[in-house]
């Protein structure tokens, strides 16, 4: 999973970016949804779920 969100969050932003996939072309709204998706996607793994050091103080 720790490489498998950056991925998907990548291939998302990929997919929304126009020009890149001659056959898929998004409307303004649904581009920025897919946006705020892997946006989504990276930050709820990175923030909550992914593995961490802990911190001695």
């Amino acid at each position: 999973m720790t490489v498998a969100a950056p991925c998907v969050a990548f291939g998302l932003l990929l997919l929304a970016t126009p020009g890149v996939l001659d056959s898929v072309e998004f409307s303004t709204m649904l581009t920025m949804g897919v946006v705020l998706v892997a946006v989504g996607v990276r930050e709820i793994w990175a923030r909550r779920f992914a593995p961490h050091v802990p911190v001695n103080d």
